[in-house]
């Protein structure tokens, strides 16, 4: 069915399911008759966060998600459509309309970031919420069918339906172009991204999405001067465009400021504190300049915006408690309790947040001068190292291994860390710092034993690769995936895949692999640049079973 043929006003809005979500009944008695008013028929009702989620992850999809900005005391509108829009759980032709009494500038800022499908202030009348639904699902059934490719990551795919779609007059011509221009980016045909948005700009009209998509060009093919330029040039003309400012920090830092790209990120989030992504950022720029303080304040503010969120993981919760344990300060026994209490109402029940919730305890107990409590979260820990999975959890576990003076454990914990980032001078540096100054040759002679072990692990599946053996090869990498897991394994095991894939074609079973080394690399270290090489690659594979060729794409 060609998705863009049917409209809300072929089914009528007697057809169409809504979802109010509120958790004053009042106010979703108030839009339920509203909602009436236009003529639906089919309405449900939300009255807190919790139960959205689970209406939106139920088999039911919604036509029109009328969602309150202010939902309870935790957390809000915004994070819920982040929540839904992260998990996948609208469809192409749903639109979320965030409805709201406040006026406040930052609160208005930060939804519309998100790009919802429209933002009303309340009151408004039954008139006003039509009017205002029709244009949105107009928009949305318009651009359904490339929108549904881009989402489902057939960037390919959405290129052709925009081209087809572009060569007759359509109202949404410039949304059209957008989403062309940005699904070329996505399968990392920077090049041709490139000339296509020069084009656009010459066009004549002020395209600042343009101009920024021709700035993530030029910084993905290493013309950061241009790219600097560029976004510059944006920021001064649209100073809102708050992507501008996340890609300018990342140019920064790239030649060498990460002080610069700290303070523009941190400028940033002043107009949107709720961007979690921003402040994990943050963390990671700040630790790479020694700015403890700045990284504890953005993990702080990371997790009372985030409370809930999935975008959250157990190496942020880890991570913080090991850097309050490494900050003298009294406050940071209170600001443990309360991640501990994060933890305890909003992830109880997924058993992959154990052990940060160990780490949170034995970290509050260091602080608190509790040798026998520490002692004996240590020894939990011990008995779940298995569950230790990402760097942060495993740096605490090297740190109280460490200060139980555990010589097994900080041996095989600190050769683990090295072999799986190895290259990575940010984490190494991490690494080295767990160890006080009486231990520094221990650390260095662990380092050097890591690299031995991780050239002579590689060494067979490497040897197959130079003579030309890809399948050898990438069955041998696969192998070490498997039994080893490292990053820098994971990585040449998709490097090994990617040149088998140039050479042969894609096949459905490749790509799970390649998929399967992708997660491994994430959940080691979700901000190498390594994952970002092989994801664009991944990227333009194909979801059907054919024997295109693709180029795994090395500037990036």
């Amino acid at each position: 069915m060609n998705l863009q043929s049917t409209s809300h006003s072929d089914q009528g809005y007697a057809d169409l399911h809504f979802l109010i979500i509120d958790d004053n009944q009042m106010m979703r008695h108030w839009l339920r008759s509203q909602v009436i008013n236009t003529g639906a028929k089919i309405i449900d009702q939300a009255p807190s966060f919790g139960s959205a989620l689970r209406m939106l992850k139920s088999d039911q999809r919604y036509d029109v998600i009328l969602c309150d900005y202010n939902l309870d005391e935790s957390r809000d509108g915004q994070q819920l459509f982040e929540e839904a829009r992260r998990n996948n759980l609208l469809s192409p032709t749903s639109v979320w309309i965030m409805v709201t009494g406040e006026r406040d500038y930052q609160q208005i800022f930060s939804a519309v970031e998100l790009l919802p499908d429209d933002y009303l202030l309340k009151p408004f009348t039954s008139a006003t919420l039509q009017k205002r639904v029709n244009r949105a699902l107009h928009r949305a059934r318009a651009l359904a069918e490339p929108n549904q490719y881009f989402f489902s990551g057939e960037y390919d795919r959405c290129i052709d339906i925009c081209q087809q779609t572009l060569l007759n007059p359509h109202p949404y011509t410039n949304d059209l172009r957008r989403i062309y221009g940005e699904a070329m980016l996505q399968t990392g045909k920077y090049t041709e991204a490139h000339q296509y948005y020069i084009n656009q700009l010459q066009s004549g009209l002020e395209l600042p999405w343009a101009r920024l998509g021709l700035a993530r060009a030029c910084f993905h093919m290493e013309k950061n001067d241009e790219a600097h330029d560029l976004l510059e040039l944006i920021i001064l003309e649209s100073p809102d465009y708050l992507q501008a400012h996340d890609w300018m920090a990342q140019i920064q830092e790239r030649l060498g400021n990460p002080q610069v790209a700290k303070e523009i990120l941190t400028e940033t989030l002043h107009k949107n504190p709720k961007a979690l992504w921003r402040h994990r950022e943050i963390v990671r720029v700040a630790l790479q300049s020694d700015d403890h303080a700045t990284a504890a304040r953005a993990y702080e503010a990371l997790h009372n915006h985030g409370r809930g969120s999935s975008f959250l993981s157990p190496g942020d919760f880890s991570g913080y408690a090991l850097l309050l344990t490494a900050i003298h300060d009294q406050k940071n026994s209170n600001k443990l309790r309360q991640l501990g209490d994060l933890l305890r109402n909003f992830f109880s029940t997924e058993r992959r947040f154990d052990f940060a919730r160990l780490v949170t305890e034995h970290a509050l107990a260091i602080t608190s001068n509790s040798s026998r409590t520490e002692a004996q979260i240590y020894s939990q820990m011990k008995a779940a190292i298995t569950q230790a999975i990402e760097s942060n959890d495993r740096l605490a576990l090297l740190n109280a291994a460490i200060r139980d003076k555990d010589d097994e454990v900080i041996h095989t914990t600190a050769r683990a860390l090295f072999l799986d980032h190895d290259g990575n001078k940010q984490m190494q540096k991490r690494i080295h710092e767990q160890f006080p100054s009486d231990l520094h040759n221990l650390a260095k002679q662990v380092e050097i034993e890591a690299k031995r072990e991780a050239k002579s692990l590689e060494e067979r599946a490497i040897a197959l690769a130079i003579a030309g053996d890809l399948t050898g090869a990438i069955d041998e990498f696969d192998r070490l995936s498997k039994t080893r897991p490292t990053l820098s394994i994971l990585y040449n095991a998709g490097v090994a895949l990617a040149k088998w894939v140039e050479k042969y074609g894609w096949t459905a079973e490749r790509g799970a692999q390649l998929d399967r080394y992708i997660n491994g690399i994430q959940t080691i270290d979700p901000s190498s640049l390594k994952l970002k090489r092989l994801q664009d690659f991944r990227a333009h594979l194909p979801s059907s079973n054919n024997k295109t060729k693709y180029v795994l794409n090395q500037q990036s």
